[in-house]
């Protein structure tokens, strides 16, 4: 028969091994605790992580609802070094009635990276969308409702050029694109390129962080509110990220040559477009809002958002949702 002493050493052992290997982690691995916490929370928000495999590579996206005749599929495109993680605080505000699909760009969240033929500029990057709504049988007449920010909404706009008659609506947050003022970023970058020329490398384009510190300044630089953070997190966070910087380096690269791409292409958009921007941007400007807003032939709403930077599904989640499903349920052609 066991004794209480024996069970007192059994359990004080067993507590004392989940301590250690939980201190293990937090300081020796604490990208495993960021990683956790995205997938946990992607669930949380009701998204099922799931993948397609296309054109020899596999995508991966969170989904949340089922495909439905009464409603277009959401279809939300995340900024240049994020995923689908960066839509769970939306995901988790959309009624369970909307079908929604998050989706990683290639090299981006659990996406593989393209193939080394491949190109990786914007209009590759629209194909591949295409490819994907093709598999998931979602290139379907007028039933889309493209929602993109930064780098996704200049794909969006891209794909709603190119693509209009699958397009019932499109949401442009913050697209990528020059503006006739400056941002921060924007400033930061000209000052780096003026002192090392145009190929800017990781440690200048200021949106690879390679440190906890990097990482901090990055999310000050991109958000309006910013929760101080424990070093570990942070380390952990920017552990995560820069496996991809070499990438994301070379994709930088490939759409800076091209910063007008959105907007010589924008009269071909004849979809009812909804423009959200905030106010606080420092990475595109919100002086770009009027130049798309002047050249769109269908713009049915514009949306600036106070106390709210870039990250603007972060910074102002129940805000961004109220506007993406108001503009979603009406201006109805």
């Amino acid at each position: 028969m066991v004794t209480d002493d024996v069970l007192n050493v059994i359990s004080l052992t067993v507590l004392t091994s989940i301590t250690v290997v939980i201190f293990g982690i937090y300081f020796f691995c604490p990208r495993f605790i960021i990683e956790t916490w995205m997938k946990f929370f992607v669930w949380w928000s009701g998204m099922s992580r799931k993948f397609a495999h296309i054109d020899g590579i596999t995508l991966c996206y969170g989904e949340k609802g089922r495909q439905c005749d009464s409603k277009p599929t959401i279809i939300f495109l995340h900024g240049f070094s994020a995923d689908h993680y960066m839509w769970a605080p939306i995901a988790l505000r959309m009624p369970a009635s909307y079908h929604m699909i998050a989706l990683d760009q290639p090299g981006h969240g659990g996406s593989d990276d393209p193939l080394e033929s491949e190109a990786i500029g914007y209009h590759s990057q629209v194909k591949k969308l295409y490819q994907f709504l093709q598999h998931k049988n979602l290139d379907i007449k007028n039933k889309l409702h493209i929602v993109g920010l930064s780098m996704g909404g200049t794909i969006g706009g891209l794909f709603a050029a190119e693509y209009p008659h699958l397009v019932h609506k499109l949401t442009i947050c913050c697209p990528s694109m020059q503006t006739p003022s400056a941002s921060q970023f924007a400033e930061n970058l000209r000052l780096a390129v003026d002192e090392k020329g145009p190929d800017v490398g990781i440690l200048e384009c200021g949106l690879l962080p390679q440190n906890p510190s990097e990482l901090k300044n990055m999310l000050k630089l991109s958000h309006y509110y910013y929760t101080s953070l424990p070093q570990q997190i942070l380390q952990g966070a920017a552990d995560m990220r820069k496996q991809r910087n070499v990438f994301f380096l070379k994709l930088f690269r490939k759409i800076a040559e091209t910063p007008s791409t959105l907007v010589d292409n924008i009269h071909r958009i004849n979809t009812p477009v909804q423009l959200i921007w905030g106010k606080e941007d420092s990475i595109i400007d919100i002086s770009g809002l009027d130049v798309l807003k002047d050249k769109l032939v269908n713009c049915k709403s514009v949306d600036v958002i106070p106390c709210c930077g870039h990250a603007i599904p972060l910074d102002q989640p129940k805000i961004f949702t109220e506007l993406i499903l108001g503009f979603h349920k009406f201006h109805l052609e």
